[in-house]
């Protein structure tokens, strides 16, 4: 299998040398792709990214003239550092509007790795030619998008079995079908209000709850709904007179760098080393299927000069687990974050918690500096209490929560950008971290963070740069730079050194890991880009023995190689080839645990066929992978229908294609079709739980419209 892979990658890295050199312009993988890769690998949970790719999916519709956007509307593509905001905006002062996008690389902070990214989401207005969508001038824009997908093979949950056994054993199936539906709708009028909503039926949940056991119907009857099982919507408007922005519904939270409050997801550590600090969009509708990760309510940002005043309210209903004691007191066991409601359990821990959690902001903004002071109060109906574990100690207990922030954000010697927060929970515990992105030189950027999260400290909406994903029992440094020494190669690199005070799930002492990365950037022509990028991580864990009652621990590491390469064929076809490869093993004092490591690899070709002026575009990648445990696996984004991103990890032994199409039937009425199947070479069974499958193959599609008016 291997010998066959190692055959496939130097067939593909032949033909790559050999259709390299055309005359057309490229079109790379965006950096938001593989911020998702990395945001992938550190958890197991199917996520909705279309919090994060709602911005720059819109502004690919809708491009950012440049040549009048202000400097929030620049920072929200989360594609340039601050820094280069600042020197894009200085040299437009000064010279007047950009005239051709080549104009950029006369900026410090720009090159053209930048402007390749920036491409497909900006335009110059009347001022310049970029070759990118005309911006409309229609006052109101419609659009309705259906989805419907399933997994074509039968998994275990949806078997038929007798209502005798599912009465006994009422988690045993699932209650609805195995059809996912998904709508969204929008409507917007001048850029300045939105009105939109989303519904959601993942597979596995009733849409129309018939045919059920009448001990599962009655135990479940006031939770089961009518139709979609998920239901978001929201009203919203920006940049009226002093409103700068308010919200009625579902919305979105960030403030500062994410210590006090950031609600739905953000991205972390990735290979775009430079620009991590947060840009946080204050407000912002609920867009996204997440089910549990939003407010529910109302929430205004007002501005008066360089005074901004923020105040919100929430009051929803989050899944949980209630337990009741004999004095009718109730505790939340844990919360749960997956959204599915598939069996009796699930079902019933739907909608079990009331949150309410209200607050306000009020910062002050200068061109060159800003500050503001956040506080909210968390309320729940029912008392938090995790399990009674040694590494629960200091986790997030109670009914009542109290979070403040202040944070701050300065721009020193017009090249230094320093910016940081630090938050206080009920008990005083203190959270602090602060930043540095520094321009040196035309061509050499550095960035810096500092971190310490006490553990102790407790916030339920605290979503800031961290390695373990919370604000909560960590300490670390990180730092990056990033080289542009000729036009056409870039080189970035980062460190983050971390540490974990507290024992963990799973960690019995105090522990602590690194974690680096390389990459070379390599802009071979206007047609063709590659990079090589060494990634390695290590950090410790419980001896996979059991030698005593507290574990001693133990250094995995895991080493990472990733070759990638695009390239324009002609104007209608462009190829991209991933090579990847990892090694990962497991140190104790005696040595590497079992005397061998695991390793993990996959490569794959991609074909875009998008024909200029033509209605139709084709996706089609095929894959070859093999990983020796799900510990080696491998994970890469895919191309998919619009505002839906896949991340899938490849472990085992087996191929995976996948076909993307997309044709526009009418002017307003656009179709896409997602094929994708994975066959095991090793296994006879995919999957555990009730979405086993018996069988090699594990197959899906996906249909979706859109409406655009």
């Amino acid at each position: 299998m291997k010998a066959n892979t190692m055959f496939l990658a130097i067939f593909i890295l032949a033909s790559m040398l050999l259709n390299a050199q055309t005359p057309d312009s490229i079109q790379t993988i965006p950096s938001q792709a593989e911020r998702m890769e990395f945001i992938a690998e550190r958890t197991d949970r199917q996520l909705d990214y279309a919090d994060l790719a709602d911005i720059l999916l819109y502004y690919r519709e809708n491009p950012l003239n440049i040549n009048l956007a202000g400097k929030d509307e620049i920072q929200s593509l989360q594609i340039l550092d601050p820094v280069t905001v600042y020197k894009f905006l200085e040299y437009r002062d000064k010279y007047g509007s950009i005239l051709t996008v080549y104009e950029l690389l006369a900026i410090d902070g720009f090159n053209k790795e930048t402007i390749q990214n920036l491409l497909p989401y900006i335009s110059l207005g009347a001022t310049g030619v970029t070759g990118l969508i005309k911006p409309t001038h229609r006052r109101f824009k419609y659009e309705l998008i259906g989805r419907y997908s399933r997994i074509l093979e039968k998994q275990k949950g949806f078997f038929i079995i007798p209502v005798q056994e599912w009465e006994q054993h009422p988690n045993e199936r699932y209650i609805g079908t195995a059809d996912r539906f998904y709508v969204k709708s929008s409507l917007s009028w001048n850029k300045k209000v939105r009105l939109g909503f989303t519904l959601d039926k993942d597979a596995g949940e009733a849409m129309f709850p018939d045919n059920l056991p009448d001990t599962i119907s009655d135990a479940i009857k006031t939770e089961l709904p009518i139709g979609f099982d998920f239901f978001s919507g929201y009203a919203y408007a920006q940049d009226m007179l002093f409103i700068k922005k308010i919200v009625l519904g579902d919305y979105h939270l960030q403030f500062g760098q994410g210590l006090c409050m950031w609600s739905g997801m953000s991205y972390g550590k990735s290979a775009d080393v430079i620009n991590i600090k947060r840009y946080a969009a204050m407000i912002r509708p609920n867009t996204s299927a997440n089910e549990n990760s939003y407010m529910r309510g109302g929430a205004a940002w007002l501005q008066f000069g360089p005074v901004g005043i923020t105040a919100f309210y929430s009051n929803h209903k989050a899944d949980a687990n209630i337990i009741e004691n004999d004095d009718a007191v109730k505790y939340v066991s844990s919360l749960q974050t997956s959204g599915y409601h598939r069996t009796l359990n699930e079902v019933r821990d739907k909608h079990a918690l009331q949150i309410i959690n209200y607050g306000g902001r009020i910062h002050f903004d200068h061109q060159q500096f800003k500050i503001g002071l956040t506080g909210h109060i968390t309320r729940f109906d029912a008392i938090l209490q995790k399990e009674d574990q040694i590494h629960n100690r200091f986790k997030t207990q109670g009914r009542d929560f109290f979070n403040a922030g202040f944070d701050f954000d300065f721009l020193v010697f017009r090249n230094t950008n320093i910016f940081g927060e630090i938050a206080s929970d009920q008990k005083r515990s203190i959270a602090f971290m602060a930043g540095l992105v520094s321009l040196l030189h035309p061509k050499v950027s550095i960035s810096m963070i500092y971190r310490k999260y006490r553990p102790d400290h407790s916030n339920l909406y605290g979503n800031a740069f961290s390695e373990a994903g919370t604000t909560q029992n960590e300490t670390g440094f990180y730092i990056g730079i990033s080289l542009n020494p000729f036009s056409n190669i870039i080189l970035k690199a980062y460190a983050d050194f971390y540490r974990f005070p507290w024992i963990k799930y799973r960690v019995d002492a105090p522990s602590s890991g690194f974690d680096m990365l390389v990459q070379l950037n390599y802009i071979l022509s206007p047609t063709a880009q590659m990079y090589l990028r060494y990634r390695t991580e290590s950090r410790q864990q419980n001896h996979p023995d059991l030698i005593a009652y507290i574990d001693p621990l133990i250094e995995r590491t895991k080493h990472i190689i990733r070759f990638h390469v695009a390239y324009q064929v002609s104007a209608s076809l462009q190829l991209r080839n991933r090579v990847e490869w990892n090694t990962a093993y497991c140190y104790h004092q005696n040595g590497i645990i079992n005397n061998e490591s695991l390793s993990g690899f996959l490569i794959y070709q991609d074909f875009i066929y998008k024909p200029p002026s033509k209605p139709y575009q084709l996706i089609i990648r095929l894959a070859l992978f093999d990983t020796d445990d799900y510990e080696t696996r491998v994970y890469a984004y895919e191309n998919d229908v619009l505002y839906a991103s896949s991340v899938p990890a490849y472990y085992g032994q087996g191929t995976r294609i996948y076909l993307v199409g997309k044709i526009k039937i009418a002017r307003f009425l656009d179709l896409w079709l997602k094929l994708a199947q994975t066959y095991y070479y090793d296994r006879n069974i995919i999957g555990t739980g009730l979405d086993q499958i018996q069988g090699k193959t594990k197959s899906e599609i996906r249909l979706q419209f859109r409406i655009k008016i």
